[in-house]
């Protein structure tokens, strides 16, 4: 499990711990000549250098202590943060139907007045986080030298806290944002500090953020935030975990994926959000490591060992019965052993060697802990794998096969302004469309709904239609009975998100994949060698997921395209009946007949007549065999 840590309100602290303001800033170039010394100033972001406007060089910037100005900003912040804190006390004091005795009723209980002071405790907070927005901008109130000081100032209590926790708790860093930290506790390498559930890591919760709150100045502080377990990150500000509470029940979670995002297919949301469970759905059993069990196995030997060590602790530094001190040299001698800073030679050998003892055999339990771990994952990652990619190619073969409702392929797009410079957007089209047809139509601020049908392709490009030109009113073609282009679903809407997720996923076995295929080309002397990029493993993925559904080559992009051309766009659907199918299938099993082939067959000398009536002859049979 990975613990969340978050910073409470950090840009507003950020301001008012720094005292950040257009009139408490300072030039680094200006201070002598403005009287300020580096004692009446707060400690500068690192690695800030910027433009002083009246000098044109590039400095570092400061702001002064709140003793020798005060800014206005943090007044203001100051202000609303307290009035915030009132209305956030008043919350409960309104809200609580019963007193802290559960059975007292409250004679202030009042929904209303809670529901009031939670609307304004929220007001606040978005005013208060606005002051960082407002410098931001180019009005009189802007400042980007202040702004620029802000977001420096937050990335160095980013990196501190994340530094800080994989220096002292062997934590690793597995994500965050931009107030907040996500840590794995993985441990040294003889267990310290390595947390295998999410009650361990709630219980040291407390420890470390009182720890890490000592690093900064008042107001900013951190606050823990929540468990998240099975976390998997798909890309920058894309991941879904287990959100783990205390005293609730674990939520899958997702943010910045498919299924929270509203110009989404619903029929893909639905599938997004069923892959997704697929993929984190685990029993109890299916990742429970034993570690009780094989911490008890080696209790005795540690036990025995601790105290052996105590004893010559006791012995060798005159110590009496005092525990804590026994305590603080055992684990003193601990880190120095584990850093290799004494040796045999320096400290007493028979201490050492049980220190060594005790060492090795903590790391011998930590190692079998973590191969047992691992073994578990390995087994439970790759049968989720299995079953998800079943699940994808079922839903795309449905989809195909157009047995999804028409309510699942509706979309909708908004019209938030009267006039677009590209007026060829599928919501804007269909407007035009019902204005057309003598209908009411969405105006300015409504969402307008629409799918893709299908629909001959352009003479006059012999191209597929694009989706503006093919999305029409979900009511006009229910009564119309007009088909549904299942195909464009598929390629445009289905095919790439899910693609984007399940590339993340697979990515060991596509790139297995792709180097054995590399591998074997390189045998035969027909492919250098290669790095494989982010975007062969997408592309592998599609082919791996995707390739055999349906007829196999029409589904291919390269084919199903051939074959249009030599059709004149006559098929343009999956839904073609099984003539079509049968034509698409003989089309790639024959062979085309070369241009010198077909001289030699009909005593043709010149290359270029012989060219002309190959792909006559070609076309005519093609056509022939679409209309049988």
């Amino acid at each position: 499990p990975l613990g969340c840590v978050d910073f409470a309100s950090l840009y507003p602290s950020i301001i008012m711990a720094n005292n950040l303001d257009s009139n408490t800033k300072v030039f680094e170039d200006e201070m002598v000549a403005r009287g300020v010394t580096m004692d009446m100033v707060n400690e500068a972001p690192s690695e800030l250098m910027v433009l002083n406007p009246r000098t044109k060089k590039r400095v570092k910037v400061y702001c002064v202590k709140p003793e020798y100005r005060k800014g206005l900003l943090v007044e203001t912040e100051n202000m609303l943060v307290a009035k915030r804190g009132v209305a956030k006390n008043l919350i409960p004091k309104y809200q609580n139907q019963y007193l802290r005795d559960g059975v007292t009723l409250n004679p202030e209980y009042d929904k209303n007045k809670a529901d009031v002071m939670e609307q304004r405790s929220n007001g606040l907070k978005l005013v208060g986080n606005s002051g960082y927005g407002i410098k931001g901008t180019e009005t009189d109130l802007g400042d980007k030298h202040i702004a620029a000081m802000v977001t420096a100032y937050g990335r160095d209590y980013i990196t501190l806290t994340r530094s800080t926790v994989e220096k002292l708790w062997h934590a690793v860093c597995r994500g965050g944002d931009t107030d907040s930290i996500f840590m794995e506790f993985e441990g040294n390498d003889e267990g310290d500090f390595q947390f295998n559930t999410v009650e361990e890591l709630e219980g040291f919760a407390d420890e470390w953020v009182k720890v890490l709150n000592k690093l900064f100045k008042y107001p900013v502080k951190i606050d823990y935030e929540k468990a998240m377990d099975g976390f998997a990150a798909v890309s920058k500000k894309r991941y879904i975990f287990w959100l783990c509470l205390k005293g609730k029940k674990p939520k899958l979670t997702y943010k910045g994926l498919e299924t929270v995002r509203r110009d989404s297919l619903p029929f893909t949301k639905e599938t997004m959000e069923t892959l997704f469970k697929t993929l984190q759905e685990r029993s109890p059993e299916d990742l429970k490591i034993p570690v009780q069990e094989i911490r008890d196995k080696y209790k005795d030997k540690i036990t025995d060992l601790k105290s052996r060590i105590f004893e010559m602790i006791k012995e060798i530094y005159n110590l009496e019965d005092n525990s804590a001190a026994i305590e603080n040299i055992f684990q003193e001698l601990r880190v120095k052993v584990r850093s290799e800073e004494y040796h045999y030679d320096i400290l007493d050998p028979n201490l050492y060697n049980l220190l060594m003892e005790l060492r090795n055999t903590n790391i011998q339990m930590t190692q079998e802990v973590n191969a047992f771990r691992d073994e578990k994952i390995d087994a439970w990652t790759n049968s989720r794998k299995k079953i998800a990619v079943d699940y994808i190619r079922s839903q795309a073969r449905k989809l195909l096969n157009g047995e999804v409702p028409i309510s699942d392929l509706i979309l909708s797009k908004g019209i938030s302004r009267e006039y677009y410079t590209n007026q060829k957007q599928e919501h804007l089209t269909v407007v035009k469309k019902l204005e057309e047809r003598g209908l009411p139509a969405p105006g300015m601020g409504d969402r307008v709904c629409f799918v893709y049908t299908k629909m001959p392709v352009d003479p006059d490009t012999r191209k597929p239609r694009k989706g503006s030109e093919i999305a029409d009113d979900p009511e006009w073609v229910i009564k119309n009975e007009i088909p549904i282009d299942y195909v464009y679903y598929l390629e445009h809407k289905f095919i790439k998100p899910v693609t984007n997720v399940l590339k993340y996923f697979l990515m060991e076995d596509m790139a297995a994949r792709i180097a054995t295929r590399v591998e074997k080309s390189q045998v035969i002397g027909k492919a250098p060698k290669v790095d494989i990029t982010m975007k062969d493993i997408a592309e592998e993925t599609e082919r791996f997921l995707f390739k055999t559904i349906g007829k196999r080559d029409f589904c291919n992009p390269t084919g199903k395209q051939r074959y249009l051309n030599a059709t004149n766009f006559k098929v343009v659907s999956a839904k073609a009946d099984t003539s079509d199918k049968k034509s698409i299938a003989s089309f790639f099993q024959k062979k085309k007949p070369t241009v010198e082939s077909h001289m030699k067959q009909h005593s043709i000398t010149d290359k270029k007549e012989a060219a002309r009536h190959l792909r006559l002859e070609y076309e005519r049979k093609i056509r022939h065999s679409t209309t049988m």
